[in-house]
């Protein structure tokens, strides 16, 4: 015979409540008076146990509607494991409480590094990995998407698109020609502005070329362009809000139809120009080494901004300032 457990008994017919012991035998379990006698008797599964919570006595409900009470609840607890009968799993978590609390902690930080560290690093080993032809695919509709509902034919004759073109080939190193192409758009009510597509093709706006000076002022943005291109940013900034498609694309090592689902978010990033602060600010750095380089002025590429920032009021929607760095930081930085 088990050790008795103290507790009440109430038998469910009425209201009061009288001293009484339970005893587990076997898979029984019987509840005595104070002078033995048997008040009730029941299997193990034929009972309801309530679950361990703190101190709060356990209740033992049998099938005839009587119930027994008990404030030891570690006795109990022992007795019910040395019976098979396995401990309340709400008090086995409260027991855990702390170690729960330590996983839910640790899982939330790795959670914030993967995040903050982890899937801009994948994302960079990602676009670095895509083939050629899905990033021209890409291009091809992203263009195809820009062309239908944001931009128009460029209206800037053939000569001036031609001596544009010819002041960058010839700035450029020749065995990097290949690596761009410059396009012409009227941008409509994007105005003044410029896009690079993951392929190397960078759009100008009339309104962009119309709004800058000098050639030099060009080659800048050209510049600032190219080193989205160079440095896959459009690509990143997509992916590192796609972390089950970078997921996909590290476990398979290929480039799947997800990841070419994901280049219809181009569009809208292009035209927001919803860069992070870090790419816009890579792109720079990117221009003002190009700059001093090919020995041209990086002063240049600040006075493009300027230029951009004088005509052009964030009210107005001017989208290639809006989400830059601030304008006069930059403009500073070009100028050191």
């Amino acid at each position: 015979m088990s050790i008795g457990i103290a507790g009440h008994y109430m038998s469910g017919k009425t209201s009061s409540a009288i001293p009484a012991r339970l005893n587990l035998e076997g898979k029984e379990i019987i509840v005595f008076d104070q002078d033995q006698n048997q008040l009730v008797r029941a299997n193990l599964h034929e009972i309801i146990i309530s679950d361990r919570l703190g101190n709060i006595p356990r209740k033992v409900s049998f099938p005839d509607s009587s119930h027994f009470e008990t404030k030891e609840n570690d006795l109990f607890e022992k007795q019910l494991r040395l019976h098979g009968k396995s401990g309340s799993l709400l008090h086995r978590f409260e027991g855990k409480l702390h170690y729960i609390i330590l996983s839910i902690l640790l899982t939330v930080i790795s959670v914030l590094a993967f995040l903050m560290v982890g899937l801009p690093y994948a994302s960079v080993i990602v676009a670095n990995g895509l083939p050629s032809d899905l990033l021209d695919q890409a291009s091809k509709s992203t263009l195809y998407t820009m062309d239908k509902f944001a931009l128009e034919p460029s209206k800037l004759s053939q000569q001036r698109q031609d001596e544009i073109n010819t002041m960058v080939r010839n700035s450029m190193p020749k065995n990097q020609h290949n690596y761009y192409r410059i396009l012409f758009r009227q941008g409509k009510e994007l105005g003044a502005n410029a896009f690079a597509l993951p392929d190397g093709s960078i759009i100008f706006t009339d309104e962009l070329i119309e709004l800058l000076e000098s050639e030099e002022e060009i080659f800048a943005v050209f510049a600032h362009e190219l080193g989205h291109v160079v440095e896959r940013h459009s690509l990143r900034q997509i992916l590192q809000s796609s972390v089950l498609l970078i997921f996909s694309y590290l476990v398979i090592g290929e480039a799947t139809d997800g990841v070419l689902e994901l280049t219809n978010a181009l569009p809208a990033l292009l035209m927001s120009s919803s860069y992070s602060r870090k790419f816009e600010s890579e792109a720079d750095d990117f221009a003002i080494a190009l700059l001093k380089k090919l020995k041209i002025p990086a002063y240049h590429l600040g006075d493009a901004l300027e230029k951009l920032s004088h005509s052009h009021s964030e009210a107005d929607g001017i989208k290639y300032l809006q989400t830059h760095p601030s304008t006069e930081e930059r403009i500073q930085k070009s100028r050191q």
